[in-house]
């Protein structure tokens, strides 16, 4: 019926956080009159026609503008420490979504929108090996991980964990900045921590960190 009813308009339709291709397939107008425009942390590659921007987080500028649009100029400038809006941007670690890093992901919500909720859907969408090599890499000890040490964290082999590797990239949970080297973003390794704690035992955490 969406379909139908737009068929032929001018029309603007944005679909945001899609999980798959096969939530929003079925919105997408057939008018090329139509402009659809969906973000989502999954690269949706099977939906046809569809043109890929990826999207880094916010510079420091970039960040402290946006807070000054939000709280307002004057609030923000009032502050007595010039840098504060400097550190509530580094908080936020770039990421218009969050509030701040130190209540941890948990309490991270705007305008009812849970920070965790969104990273859930990518984590609740990956196969089981992968979530816990997800998880695990949170209480990692090292800023990043290599193959070779995601592999000692979740012991498995490094034929699998490159695959998994590879899978967490494409779902925009990990970065390789550096080739062979994957890091998480704060907020992304607060919440795979938090995961972590929940689903696994202190022993298997402790097991992981020992082999690692």
């Amino acid at each position: 019926m969406f379909r139908d009813r737009t068929h032929g308009r001018d029309a603007l339709v944005v679909l945001d956080n899609a999980a798959d291709e096969a939530q929003v397939r079925d919105l997408i107008p057939a008018s090329p009159s139509c402009l659809v425009l969906i973000t989502s942390r999954r690269s949706l590659t099977g939906l046809d026609g569809a043109h890929l921007h990826i999207l880094d987080v916010l510079g420091t500028e970039e960040s402290v503008r946006l807070l000054a649009r939000i709280a307002g100029a004057e609030r923000v400038g009032a502050e007595p420490e010039p840098e504060a809006a400097e550190r509530i941007a580094a908080l936020c670690g770039g990421l218009p979504l969050a509030d701040r890093l130190s209540r941890g992901i948990g309490q991270h919500a705007t305008r009812g929108r849970d920070v965790a909720a969104v990273f859930e859907l990518s984590y609740r969408g990956l196969p089981e090996p992968a979530q816990r090599v997800f998880r695990l890499s949170g209480i990692g000890p090292g800023p990043d991980a290599t193959p070779e040490t995601a592999a000692a964290l979740a012991g498995i082999n490094l034929e699998q964990t490159d695959q998994i590797m590879d899978l967490l990239q494409d779902e925009h949970l990990v970065d390789q900045r550096v080739p062979g080297r994957f890091e998480l973003h704060d907020l992304l390794r607060a919440y795979a921590a938090e995961t972590c704690a929940s689903n696994d035992s202190a022993a298997e955490r402790r097991t992981a960190v020992d082999d690692y």
